[in-house]
C-alpha cells in the first residue's frame, strides 16, 4: 500500500549499488535493505498509520553484464520520489545506477508534476561516502545530500554510519523528516489537480480519436497528459481497449473502435510494453500499430526524440520501429514523429486540424514551422493559422546546435515553400545558423521549392524588444520577413496564394 495515489505506485524509489548492502558477519540485513526498513518505520509514524508508505527496491542479484530491464524501468516510472544512496559502488559506470537516475530525470520532464512539488524537490541523495561535489551526477546539481557516512577530513570517503551510532538516528530522522512533507505537499498536489479539468473549448467535439494501448514507461506520462489535453479540447475518446485473449477477439475490437476514430494515436519507446499471452514474440503497442496500418484511417505514430532503435533490448521489435520510420508506406500514409514528449499534443491537434480542415492543392500545401525547444509553445498558434489556411504545419525541433539533427529538416524542407523560424528565447546565434541551413539546402536544390521565409518575433520573457540577426552573404536569393502577430500569416498565405 502507497501513501501517493495513481498514476503513482509507489511512494520512493530506493537506487542504490549492491556494493553497499553487503550483508556483514554477525548482520541479519545488508546496509541498504535495513536503512529501507528503518526508513518506513520513521515515516509510518509520521503519518500515523502503518503499512502506508512504499518504498522499491530492486531485491534480486543482476550480473555486471546484464542488460538495464523493463521491471527497474515500470519501477522509476511509477515513483512519486526518487531516493539515491550514492557512494563510490553508485558511481561506478558498470552499476545500474547512473541509468535509473537518467530515467527519474526523463520521468520528472514528461509528467505533468515536474521535478519539484512547491518548493521541495523529487530526488534526494544520501550520502553513503563522502563523494566530492565536484563527482557529484549532474542530476544531483542544487541538492545538500543527507550525510550517512562517518568521514571527518574532506578528503576522506569515510563509511556508511552504523545502526549503533547515534548520528544514524538523527540524520534518519532529518531525512524522514523531509521526505513526509514532500509527500504530502504531493498528495495535496495531486488532490487538487484530480478536480474535473475545466474545458478549453468544443473544437474538437466532432471528432474521435483511438487512443492505442501503450507502454507503462508512457501511460502515466506522455499518455495521461494527452488524453487530458483531448479531452479538454472536445474530443471524444477510445482507449485502454483491455488486451484481450485469445488474440482474434483483441483484433475484432481493435479493428471496430477504429472504424468509429476520425485519428488513431500510437505512442511508442524502447519498452515494448504487455506482452500478448498467445504469441511467442508479439507485444500489444507493436500489434495494434501493425494492424491500423492496412486500415485507412489517419495514424498519428510518435517516438521519443531520444530514441534509438539500434539499441532497442527487443530487437525484434527495435526492427520494427526503424522499419516504421524509414519504410515504404505503401498501405497507409501514417505521419511519424521523432520528437520531445512535450510536444506530443501540439503535433496530434496539428493532425486533427488537418482532419477538420483538409489541405487544398494551393501553394504546396505546406509549411515548416522550426523552433528550438525553449520556444516549442510558440509553434502551436502558427500552425492552428497555417491549417486554418488549408496548409498542413510541418513542425521540427532543433537541438541547441543548430547544425546537428539536421537530415530530417532537409527533407521537409524540400516538401515546402515557406519556412518559418521562432524566434523567441533562443539565442540569436541558432536563428541564424538555422536559415543559413535552409538556405543552402534552398541553394543545391535542383527544383527549388522554398520560395518565402519569416522569422516569428513572440514577446520574450525578459521584455527585450529589440532582436536583430546578421546573416552576411548567404547562397541563395528568397525573401525574409519578420512578424510578431501570428495574424499576419493570413495575408501572407493569400498573397502567396495568389502569386
Amino acid at each position: 500500500m502507497s501513501y501517493l495515489k495513481p498514476p503513482f505506485k509507489h511512494d520512493i524509489f530506493l537506487s542504490y549499488a549492491r556494493v553497499n548492502n553487503q550483508q556483514r558477519v554477525g548482520a541479519e540485513l545488508g546496509w541498504v535493505e535495513q536503512f529501507r526498513k528503518d526508513l518506513m518505520i520513521e515515516l509510518s509514524e509520521l503519518i500515523g498509520r502503518r503499512d502506508t508508505i512504499d518504498v522499491w527496491r530492486d531485491e534480486r542479484e543482476l550480473a555486471g553484464n546484464q542488460s538495464f530491464d523493463e521491471v527497474i524501468q515500470n519501477a522509476i516510472y511509477n515513483s512519486g520520489l526518487f531516493l539515491a544512496c550514492s557512494s563510490n559502488g553508485y558511481l561506478n559506470p558498470e552499476s545500474y545506477c547512473l541509468k535509473e537516475l537518467e530515467w527519474f530525470g526523463q520521468r520528472t520532464s514528461e509528467d505533468r508534476f515536474g521535478k519539484k512539488v512547491g518548493t521541495r524537490g523529487r530526488l534526494f541523495n544520501v550520502l553513503l561516502n563522502n563523494v566530492p561535489i565536484d563527482q557529484w551526477p549532474r542530476q544531483f546539481e542544487g541538492l545538500t545530500g543527507s550525510k550517512f557516512n562517518d568521514a571527518v577530513d574532506p578528503r576522506d570517503p569515510g563509511y556508511p554510519l552504523q545502526r549503533t551510532d547515534p548520528t544514524y538516528l538523527i540524520q534518519l530522522r532529518k531525512l524522514a523528516a523531509e521526505i513526509y512533507g514532500t509527500l504530502r505537499d504531493f498528495d495535496a498536489l495531486m488532490q487538487s489537480g484530480s478536480e474535473e479539468r475545466e474545458i478549453t473549448s468544443n473544437k474538437y467535439e466532432s471528432l474521435t480519436v483511438f487512443l492505442a494501448h501503450t507502454a507503462d514507461t508512457l501511460t502515466y506520462t506522455t499518455k495521461e497528459r494527452l488524453l487530458n489535453d483531448l479531452r479538454r479540447n472536445g474530443a471524444q475518446i477510445i482507449t485502454d481497449l483491455p488486451p484481450r485473449y485469445p488474440t482474434l477477439e483483441h483484433d475484432e475490437d481493435l479493428l471496430a473502435a477504429i472504424g468509429k476514430a476520425d485519428l488513431s494515436v500510437h505512442l511508442l519507446d524502447e519498452n515494448p510494453g504487455a506482452k500478448v499471452p498467445d504469441s511467442a514474440d508479439d507485444f500489444y503497442p507493436r500489434r495494434q500499430a501493425d494492424l491500423v496500418l492496412d486500415q485507412p484511417r489517419p495514424q498519428f505514430i510518435w517516438v521519443p526524440q531520444t530514441l534509438d532503435s539500434e539499441t532497442v533490448p527487443h530487437k525484434k521489435y527495435g526492427m520494427f520501429l526503424k522499419q516504421l520510420e524509414n519504410g515504404e508506406r505503401t498501405k497507409s500514409s501514417y505521419r511519424f514523429v521523432r520528437a520531445p514528449a512535450a510536444s506530443v499534443t501540439r503535433e496530434v491537434f496539428a493532425a486533427l486540424d488537418l482532419i477538420l480542415k483538409p489541405p487544398v492543392a494551393s501553394i504546396g500545401a505546406a509549411a515548416l514551422v522550426d523552433t528550438h525547444p525553449k520556444d516549442e509553445k510558440y509553434a502551436f498558434n502558427l500552425s492552428s493559422i497555417l491549417a486554418n489556411n488549408n496548409v498542413q504545419p510541418l513542425i521540427t525541433s532543433g537541438e541547441d546546435d543548430p547544425g546537428k539533427n539536421i537530415e530530417g529538416f532537409e527533407d521537409l524542407l524540400r516538401q515546402v515553400s515557406l519556412l518559418i523560424v521562432v524566434f523567441g528565447q533562443v539565442a540569436e546565434e541558432w536563428v541564424t545558423g538555422r536559415i543559413r541551413e535552409a538556405f543552402k539546402v534552398a541553394a543545391a536544390t535542383e527544383h527549388r521549392s522554398l520560395k518565402v521565409c519569416g522569422v516569428y518575433l513572440p514577446p520574450r520573457e525578459d521584455g527585450k524588444r529589440n532582436r536583430q540577426l546578421s546573416f552576411g552573404l548567404l547562397p541563395v536569393s528568397i525573401p525574409i520577413f519578420w512578424f510578431s502577430d501570428p495574424k499576419i500569416l493570413n495575408s501572407v498565405l493569400s498573397t502567396m496564394a495568389t502569386s
